[in-house]
């Protein structure tokens, strides 16, 4: 396996936090000493995201202050994370050393005391009977679900699946997929580059610890035609382990943004990101809705700030639909971040996917993607359906590199900014979002046509007849058809995709339908038919 190895553009100072009387704090300085930009540690390819983006290189983007850092070394502070962005440390100290520091170092602004911090437990996968509508057969195996319901497929049949683009995951663990065969093509050709683990030490990732990461890369990056294919799998990724899943600790916090800072300075495009918080182990402390703000928590300003760089940022809405706290956590709740929704293949809400809007009303979730029954990678080479909104953000991020590469390459003078417009308006609930699904389930298709008018559809002799609720159809199908009955509201009802070259097809049209209008399209590479059925 060819590895690229990260060149540290910043040290981490790493200790495992201390208890007791001691506390945690962020300690942020005055200023960034004489220190100007050139001192900036950033890669060309990051210094090259700002320039087409017309991005100005700001304070924010200088390095903090060794010499300020050295004077705490000396004061036996030890750092445990730090920050570019926020100019800021955090460090555990007493409350005497606490009020020392204040007392004896002008250049510290300030200091803030840190919490212990919940976070939302990983989705733990069911082993069931797949759904009939992901053909093994069809070229995108079992990531077929998943692309077609947002229309991504338009996307890669024009040739843009990534390439080019950066995706930093940043998650809890990315076990196997060092070996999981869903990866071997991305990783014979370098697309699966080992980043940073914050929460060991300041080294490289290596694959041992959770398989959760492992899941939610699955649906961008796999690339394995006919078993599964995923919605960016010629991406390159970087993996980030900002999140440690047995523990429950506000440090996660500051390691995400660890995690986003060192995805700006390699040059990162797009921040995947399938964590969230929302309640602290003292109730006293916890993130209310009140919080939900879009700019409050320290991740959620992190996110925002990475979106102010360039990047990006996907974030799982959150799964706490069915729970008391029914609402969306941090940093989905960001003003710039695009937060993503779960629904069923059918285009049905997940119960569990949390509910929108912010405390100042900001739609959210953005837009929504398959996150339930979705297949992922599991250990030793399985892949199982599963449920999060953990996958429907990856299932965005991919799709959103696919149309990122289309901009790009077609010199279309579309930043981030936009390409997050975009994605938003193509949702089939724009005029009417709801709290639930945000803006809907998006359509890349329609996105791509507002800038590359496609090929006229060829007419196609197909022969319809529907009796004892199936429809049959004969024509000249190849194995690339595929067959989709929608409702009069644009809902998907059913997709399935062809197997082999065929001369008859049947579909089920279920009894349980309630009257009404319905269509069926069947599409094989440039032909199209669509048949209205009254029930």
């Amino acid at each position: 396996m060819r590895i690229l190895k990260i060149v540290f553009l910043f040290q981490l100072i790493f200790t495992l936090p201390s208890y007791g009387q001691n506390q945690r704090y962020w300690i942020q300085f005055e200023d960034k000493g004489n220190y100007g930009f050139q001192d900036i540690q950033l890669s060309q390819k990051s210094l090259e995201r700002r320039t087409t983006q017309n991005i100005t290189l700001d304070s924010t983007d200088i390095p903090i202050f060794q010499p300020y850092l050295d004077s705490l070394d000396l004061f036996k502070v030890k750092v445990q994370s730090k920050s570019r962005w926020f100019n800021a440390i955090s460090a555990t100290l007493s409350q005497e050393k606490k009020d020392s520091l204040q007392n004896h170092f002008s250049f510290i602004k300030g200091i803030q005391k840190v919490e212990t911090l919940h976070t939302l437990n990983e989705e733990k996968p069911l082993t069931i009977t797949p759904n009939p509508g992901m053909s093994s057969g069809h070229y995108y195996g079992q990531g077929w679900g998943q692309i077609w319901q947002i229309r991504g497929n338009i996307l890669h049949e024009l040739g843009y699946r990534g390439q080019g683009i950066l995706i930093a995951v940043l998650d809890a663990g990315f076990r196997q997929v060092d070996e999981h065969f869903l990866f071997q093509n991305n990783r014979e050709k370098g697309k699966i580059i080992e980043g940073l683990d914050f929460v060991r030490q300041p080294d490289l990732v290596n694959y041992q610890y959770s398989t959760h990461g492992l899941a939610v890369l699955s649906t961008m990056a796999s690339s394995i035609p006919g078993t599964y294919v995923g919605t960016a799998p010629d991406a390159d990724y970087v993996l980030i382990r900002t999140e440690n899943a047995p523990q429950e600790s506000l440090i996660e916090e500051d390691f995400w943004l660890m995690g986003a800072e060192f995805a700006d300075s390699i040059g990162a495009d797009i921040i995947n990101s399938s964590l969230g918080y929302t309640q602290f182990d003292d109730s006293l402390q916890n993130h209310s809705y009140q919080d939900l703000d879009g700019e409050s928590t320290l991740v959620t300003r992190a996110a925002n700030k990475a979106f102010e760089k360039g990047i990006l940022v996907v974030s799982s809405n959150g799964n706490s639909g069915n729970d008391p706290w029914k609402y969306l956590g941090a940093p989905a709740d960001g003003k710039n971040v695009l937060a993503i929704g779960a629904v069923y293949q059918n285009g049905n809400p997940a119960a569990f996917s949390s509910f929108g809007p912010t405390v100042n009303g900001l739609v959210k979730p953005n837009v929504s993607a398959m996150g339930a029954l979705i297949p992922v990678a599991q250990l030793n080479d399985e892949i199982k359906p599963s449920y999060g909104t953990s996958f429907s953000a990856p299932v965005i991020s991919g799709m959103s590199a696919c149309l990122w590469q289309f901009f790009k390459e077609n010199e279309l003078d579309i930043d981030h900014r936009k390409l997050k417009k975009e994605i938003e308006e193509s949702a089939h609930l724009y005029l009417s979002p709801d709290s639930q699904l945000g803006y809907g389930i998006p359509n890349f298709k329609k996105i791509v046509e507002k800038y590359h008018p496609l090929e006229e559809y060829q007419d196609w002799n197909l022969f319809f007849t529907l009796h004892n609720e199936v429809i049959y159809l004969e024509g000249d199908f190849s194995e690339h058809a595929f067959f989709s009955i929608v409702d009069a509201t644009g809902r998907t009802l059913f997709i399935q995709g062809s197997a082999t070259k065929a001369y008859k097809q049947e579909i089920p049209f279920s009894k349980q339908l309630p009257k009404g209008i319905y269509f069926l399209s069947v599409q094989d590479k440039n032909r199209l038919k669509t048949f209205k059925i009254l029930r």
